[in-house]
């Protein structure tokens, strides 16, 4: 053994130039390998935090949902919601790992200013603004992220935000007093 580890040793001093270049290419793949990974890890974690803070790590719908019940999401709602969230909340194995028990409505149609004539489709998000905080304050993996500010924190129930370009094209702009909007040109 000893024999042939002295051997290969002296097979490397040979020719030192050969020996250092496949060193060097060595390093520079280990490197970009462990960069790539890093990288990739990176892109995932952040990935998943993105989802947990905007969805959480766990949805309940009500069966035959994804099917039918993004065109009547109120057919396809949870009845009596609260005794579900209430029941989760006590549930010995689900209690000490809950953080935010919260209800969502998603849901798209059209939105229209009847009196100016226009319409258009949207997507629509309901959502109790203290739970959506909370939710967005979830940081597992520690990034070096700022949650962002929920504008509808600490407003009226009834609440809402319109996208610019919703308030552009219903000619909202003038009625909502929406800064650096105007409203479509009459066509």
């Amino acid at each position: 053994m000893t024999h042939t580890l002295m051997l290969a040793l002296r097979n490397l001093q040979r020719n030192r130039r050969r020996s250092l270049t496949t060193l060097l290419a060595m390093i520079v793949g280990v490197s970009a390998i462990l960069l790539f990974g890093g990288f990739s890890r990176d892109i995932t974690l952040g990935l998943q935090t993105d989802f947990v803070q905007r969805s959480g790590h766990l949805q309940i719908q009500r069966q035959g949902y994804f099917l039918y019940g993004t065109g009547d999401p109120a057919a396809y709602g949870i009845r009596d919601y609260p005794a579900l969230i209430e029941r989760l909340r006590r549930d010995p194995q689900l209690a000490p790992l809950l953080q935010v028990v919260t209800p969502t409505l998603q849901f798209g149609g059209i939105a229209g200013n009847f009196a100016a004539g226009v319409s258009r489709t949207v997507m629509g998000f309901g959502a109790i603004p203290d739970d959506q905080y909370r939710m967005q304050q979830w940081n597992a993996y520690g990034f070096p992220l700022r949650p962002r500010a929920f504008a509808l924190r600490g407003s009226a129930d009834d609440a809402a935000i319109v996208g610019l370009g919703v308030a552009r094209v219903l000619h909202l702009c003038g009625p909502l007093r929406v800064p650096d909007c105007h409203d479509a040109p009459p066509g």
